[in-house]
């Protein structure tokens, strides 16, 4: 058993020193654009085994001047182990293109999301989600996976601040096979504001490839969780 806890610190140390580098190197190359991101999260039905969720999202592009993006999304959990998740989401946005249109996109996003911890402070979960991608225009042909790699720090005797948290997350495009976008959080927060009701603040840089470059935007983003 000491073994197993010992190989279980070194992976998580190994694995946030990864996310720093990766932090640090984001950190360098942002500065095109200043976002907005606001989320809410609303936990609609709750057990040890299932739960049923609802997410909307809305960012502000243009050094916060403009809306970008609006985003509906059910999702339904189902804890298959003890340190495995299964997650189906559907979800349906308008996001504005390079052309400032906005367009329809309708997604199907299941998950597979494996998840470790070191006694009672740390974390690290790996979410895996495929999205299958019906685009305005486009049709169904725009499947990408994203991988997220995320360490989370429970502090104590903090009031509040309960926890502290860096990630980086990898973006992959079936149609075009290309490493597309990469968004990484120096550093993000999470706060208990009351008995049911969570908030998250961070700092994230979003790395994206353009036709000729790459382009990076700074966000600063927030998510509310309401446990109904």
């Amino acid at each position: 058993m000491r073994f197993k806890f010992s190989l279980k610190k070194k992976l998580m140390g190994l694995m946030f020193g990864v996310l720093l580098v990766c932090s640090a190197t984001q950190v360098t190359v942002a500065g095109n654009d200043n976002q907005y991101w606001s989320n809410y999260l609303f936990k609609l039905y709750h057990t040890d085994k299932v739960s049923i969720m609802l997410f909307t999202e809305a960012k502000l592009y243009g050094n916060f001047s403009k809306p970008g993006l609006y985003l509906l999304c059910s999702r339904v959990q189902y804890k298959l182990y003890d340190h495995l998740d299964l997650q189906m989401n559907n979800t349906w946005l308008k996001a504005r293109d390079s052309k400032g249109d906005f367009i329809t996109q309708y997604r199907i996003e299941p998950e597979v999301n494996p998840h470790f911890t070191t006694g009672n402070r740390n974390i690290l979960y790996f979410r895996n989600r495929v999205e299958i991608r019906h685009i305005e225009n486009k049709g169904w042909n725009n499947t990408r996976y994203r991988g997220r790699a995320q360490f989370t720090m429970k502090l104590s005797n903090s009031g509040p601040f309960h926890s502290v948290f860096t990630d980086t997350e990898f973006f992959y495009d079936f149609a075009a096979m290309k490493h597309l976008e990469q968004r990484t959080t120096p550093f993000g927060m999470n706060l208990s504001l009351a008995k049911n009701i969570e908030l998250q603040l961070f700092y994230m840089i979003q790395r994206q490839r353009g036709l000729e470059d790459w382009f990076s935007n700074q966000i600063i983003g927030s998510l509310l969780t309401v446990k109904l």
